[in-house]
């Protein structure tokens, strides 16, 4: 949409959040008393405002701080809550090694 020649701007009456990266999702996501939010077979042990996601195998984050930890089929990110817009880079340089 950033590049649309052909959008429209109506004014509305509800709460908006770009979901463009995980720490936007994790803002809408249910979180435990410590701030986690952990889906799938993720668990946060000690830890606080993590983003855990788990895939076939169970994830665990023992101790972290704002981090997010996301396990999937092609690979598992872990990277500090504050570089989750470095994933684009991330993305680009698996793509430049191949590892797409």
């Amino acid at each position: 949409m950033e590049r649309a020649g052909n959008a429209a701007v109506l004014e509305a009456a509800f709460d908006w959040d770009d979901l463009g990266s995980w720490g936007a999702w994790a803002r809408r996501q249910p979180r435990d008393a410590a701030g986690n939010v952990a889906v799938g077979k993720a668990l946060a042990l000690d830890a606080e405002e993590c983003v855990v996601l788990g895939g076939e195998s169970p994830v665990v984050v023992i101790g972290g701080k704002r981090l997010i930890v996301v396990q999937r089929p092609g690979g598992t990110l872990v990277c500090p809550l504050e570089r989750a817009e470095d994933v684009r880079r991330v993305v680009a340089e698996l793509e430049r090694r191949g590892w797409s």
